[in-house]
């Protein structure tokens, strides 16, 4: 977890944000440069992962960002599944939408921006290393009395149930290379609920989600 003794991560958010601002950048590239760096503070004192931007001051960081993640320049989507972007939509209808990932210190949030995903969530990202052991951290950051999580990992899906006991509704989408692992799929508990495609959760509201998490 991300600890903030006396409020030095926004200190850090506000002074990397001056910087930016400096920039000929528009507000979704700040917002992403801001994720891409908090990213590698996350990840910067851990041996489990390289760290491109270790030791470097925040005009150094910009420049190899602006190297690697290619701000300023227009960026090609990433193909989703078909209807991603429609339930991103549909649930913000209820609450606030928030990208839960984890993966590559470059890579992963490069992909998210590129897919569309980045702004669809209105830049509410978090990455991390291991995201089911950050729960705190995801409580910490968006509070609230009962949490959704659309996961094609039974694994994730697992362990985030028995952190969030009654608290979550799980749900599997059966797509992508994950979803259709045989060995993975018998190897958990079913979750609260099991669709063939991401867009099938277009025919779900906020009461039935709800009701599949059964209260003790």
């Amino acid at each position: 977890m991300l600890d903030d003794p006396a409020g030095q991560l926004n200190t850090k958010i506000t002074t990397k944000r001056e910087v930016l601002n400096q920039r000929t950048l528009g507000k979704h590239q700040i917002e992403f440069a801001l994720l891409v760096f908090n990213v590698h503070d996350r990840f910067e004192n851990t041996d489990a992962h390289s760290c491109p931007l270790r030791g470097l001051n925040i005009n150094e960081r910009i420049k190899q960002l602006e190297a690697t993640c290619e701000i300023g320049h227009d960026l090609t989507s990433d193909k989703l599944f078909p209807h991603a972007l429609d339930v991103v939509d549909h649930v913000k209808q209820w609450g606030r939408a928030v990208i839960l990932s984890d993966g590559d210190v470059v890579f992963q949030p490069r992909k998210i921006e590129r897919s569309g995903l980045f702004a669809a969530v209105d830049g509410n990202v978090l990455i991390y290393i291991h995201k089911e052991q950050e729960l705190d951290d995801v409580e910490r950051r968006y509070p609230a009395d009962h949490y959704v999580l659309v996961d094609d990992k039974l694994r994730i899906l697992t362990a985030v149930k028995k952190g969030w006991d009654t608290r979550v509704t799980t749900v599997f989408p059966r797509q992508g290379h994950y979803a259709r692992d045989p060995q993975a799929v018998t190897s958990y508990p079913a979750p609260d609920l099991a669709v063939e495609q991401i867009g099938d959760l277009l025919k779900y509201d906020l009461h039935a989600l709800l009701a599949l998490a059964p209260s003790k």
